[in-house]
């Protein structure tokens, strides 16, 4: 059996973010493999609904901050139909089509290079249609207009197909706040296999004023909406497929002086 991860606490500086190990963990330990095998899943969930009991590990102590809104409700359907609005918007705003083809590697020797961003098998995009994006495709195809219809109708489908959403909230808009967040987003991550669980970040209806700014009324849960979780049940769970990156590429060991 791998060692158990320990959680730190984070403390927030003006000029950086310092780790401190603790032995304290909320959520109980968490092991290696159990990160190695997180991913994200786009297709192949259920419209069944989530059980009580599998609700009830995934908010856990943290009703305040997770909610469950099931594909049968009212509120659901406001968030299907602004997702979808989000997409069409967010299709045909340039400076947004070019920030997102900074991330997606298009290429085998892309992703290798980079190891981050969105790569064909991340995408989903599998068989035939994975080998002519990876050979023929660049930054230029993501803004002809055949490709945006393509993501507007692959968003449609996607939406028509889960079980709900998850939304995230933060207590406030202060940085620690927000990290703080983030933790719970990947602790909710870290649950979702065992259980069978699909969860897909569909974050586009935060990311555009008109929709962003309809969304707490309508669900009611304040201002603070962090994350937009497309959520399923998902019959046979795919392996990770997304590139790590080496940790001696983002982690700089130091005291606190340096």
């Amino acid at each position: 059996m791998e060692p158990a991860i320990k959680l730190t606490k984070v403390s927030v500086t003006f000029r950086d973010v310092r780790l401190t190990r603790t032995a304290i963990a909320a959520s109980g330990p968490v092991h290696a493999d159990t990160m190695n095998q997180r991913r994200t899943v786009r297709a192949g969930y259920s419209r069944d609904v989530l059980r009580e009991d599998d609700i009830s590990r995934l908010v856990a102590d943290e009703p305040d901050f997770i909610h469950y809104y099931p594909a049968t409700g009212d509120v659901a359907r406001f968030i299907d139909a602004q997702t979808i609005r989000a997409n069409r918007l967010q299709a045909y705003r340039d400076p947004a089509q070019r920030e997102l083809a900074e991330w997606i590697r298009f290429s085998s020797a892309d992703a290798r290079k980079n190891r981050d961003g969105l790569t064909t098998g991340s995408m989903e995009i599998e068989g035939l249609a994975g080998w002519v994006v990876r050979n023929f495709y660049g930054k230029a195809s993501l803004l002809k207009n055949d490709f945006l219809e393509r993501g507007i109708k692959q968003a449609r489908l996607e939406v028509a197909a889960s079980a709900g959403w998850i939304l995230i909230t933060s207590e406030d808009a202060a940085v620690s706040s927000l990290l703080e967040t983030g933790r719970r987003m990947q602790r909710l991550f870290l649950k979702v296999r065992a259980l069978g669980i699909g969860l897909h970040p569909m974050t586009q209806i935060l990311e555009e004023r008109a929709t962003r700014a309809l969304l707490p009324a309508a669900v009611g849960i304040g201002p603070h909406i962090q994350f937009i979780l497309r959520v399923g049940y998902v019959a046979d769970y795919p392996p990770p497929v997304s590139l790590r990156r080496p940790v001696a590429w983002f982690l700089r060991q130091g005291d606190a002086s340096s």
